[in-house]
């Protein structure tokens, strides 16, 4: 484990040793520390669901690992049902979590043994229509980005080189200046109802968000850390068997660009 602390002193953060695992059920609508079966009906019934739900609305710091070839979007093959499917990798430190109580309203947790840990490095994998809300949110700032590389290209490529170079580094430091998001949501539409997360960011409200940032910062760009903490286990096996197990059909097992999945519709 490693404690990282703000230039201050006064924020500390966690890197566990084995990083704190997170699972999005979109059949159940919630963040969980607990891995269940596909059918959540005996869960359900029991509670064990509600009492091992972390999470339906959060406010997060987004890491980005710093490691060599690493893509956030990946094709993994999880288990029997996911098969050489988009996922993204999320990996975050929690600043503030909700859940919904029986009238609906957005509550914290009081369970300090089921909770979205604060300040604590977790991670967990987003697919379907949660990837492409995830995709939406981020595609204005790459828009905004390229144009100002294509409006300055004479200075720009003298820096950065390239305009993927470029893009890159820029929105590392919009991860690095906001605090993102995320809510699950219930829609009607389709086959059977169904939820799926939504993405915002905004800029931070007090001088903890700020250094709770300026250390999400610091790790993203270190390659030593990210080699280390930022890695997911699952994610990774997972990322290996689809290569494995891709078709040969001339694109390395690649059918979408990343942040398009192949369902939109989650199961």
């Amino acid at each position: 484990m490693k404690i990282i602390s703000s230039q201050s002193k006064k924020t500390l953060i966690l890197l566990p040793t084995t990083i704190t695992q997170y699972f999005l059920r979109l059949d159940g609508g919630a963040l969980l520390n607990r891995q269940f079966d596909a059918d959540l009906t005996p869960v359900l019934k029991s509670g064990e669901f509600e009492e091992h739900t972390v999470a339906q609305k959060a406010d997060v710091v987004i890491l980005n690992p710093n490691r060599p070839g690493y893509e956030a979007v990946r094709q993994m093959t999880l288990g029997d049902f996911y098969q050489n499917e988009l996922f993204r990798e999320i990996f975050c430190i929690p600043v503030q979590s909700w859940v919904q109580d029986k009238s609906g309203n957005y509550v914290e947790k009081e369970d300090d043994n089921n909770r979205f840990e604060p300040n604590v490095l977790g991670t967990f994998l987003i697919r379907g229509r949660s990837l492409d809300e995830y995709s939406k949110m981020i595609a204005p700032f790459e828009i905004e980005l390229f144009n100002q590389w294509v409006k300055n290209l004479a200075t720009l490529s003298k820096e950065y080189g390239t305009a993927d170079a470029f893009v890159k580094a820029k929105s590392s430091q919009v991860y690095s200046t906001k605090i993102f998001t995320f809510e699950l949501v219930l829609s009607q539409k389709g086959k059977k109802p169904h939820y799926y997360t939504i993405w915002s960011y905004r800029e931070p409200q007090n001088e903890t968000e700020k250094e709770l940032l300026e250390i999400g910062s610091n790790i993203s760009a270190n390659p030593e850390l990210g080699g280390l903490y930022l890695v997911n286990p699952v994610a990774e096996k997972g990322h290996q068997k689809a290569l494995e197990t891709a078709p040969s059909n001339g694109n390395n097992g690649h059918s979408l660009r990343p942040g398009l999945s192949n369902n939109s519709l989650p199961t």
